[in-house]
């Protein structure tokens, strides 16, 4: 039994040094599909350190590693560093999809429902509209739900009037997932 032992956890020691960074992506994979949320960013931090001594700080796993931990996050704080980072990254190299990223932080930061997160919400909501129409992207799913999600925060019934009609515009062309 002992002999089992040592060489149970001689196994896991090893396994523990020998993962990359796609194989702390893959368990945060599980993690997140599990709901343990702090397991997956301890993975993610894990494929980070890997991802960015193996492919640089600016590189597009690093993005994606990054928007990933905003996506986790549990402060505003942390999901908005970790989004503005990915951003950046992206902005960088010149992507189409930085819109993405916009909708995903403004949907990260509205489960935090409270103070200044709402102006932050609004500001990530109306960069993501603004990129969708420069981009001709006006007919795609997050565009429509950025504008609704817009039309409920605005304070003024004109401004809200007119997000609303963004949205109904482009209505017929949603997937029928939303």
């Amino acid at each position: 039994i002992l002999t089992i032992l040592v060489m149970g956890i001689t196994v896991i020691v090893y396994r523990g040094f020998t993962m990359s960074f796609e194989d702390y992506l893959d368990l945060a994979e599980t993690f997140h599909e599990r709901k343990a949320y702090d397991q997956e960013m301890i993975n993610l931090e894990r494929a980070l350190d890997d991802s960015l001594e193996l492919n640089g700080p600016l590189s597009m796993q690093t993005a994606d590693i990054y928007r990933r931990m905003g996506a986790c996050g549990r402060s505003k704080d942390e999901i908005v560093e970790n989004f503005d980072k990915a951003i950046r990254i992206y902005e960088m190299e010149n992507r189409k999809d930085v819109a993405a990223l916009y909708f995903e932080k403004g949907k990260a930061l509205m489960e935090k429902k409270t103070g200044t997160v709402v102006s932050l919400v609004r500001e990530s909501m109306e960069k993501a509209v603004e990129l969708y129409e420069k981009d001709g992207f006006e007919y795609s799913d997050n565009y429509c739900e950025s504008c609704v999600i817009l039309a409920y925060l605005a304070t003024d019934y004109d401004i809200s009037w007119d997000y609303l009609q963004k949205a109904e515009r482009n209505f017929e062309n949603l997937s029928k997932e939303n």
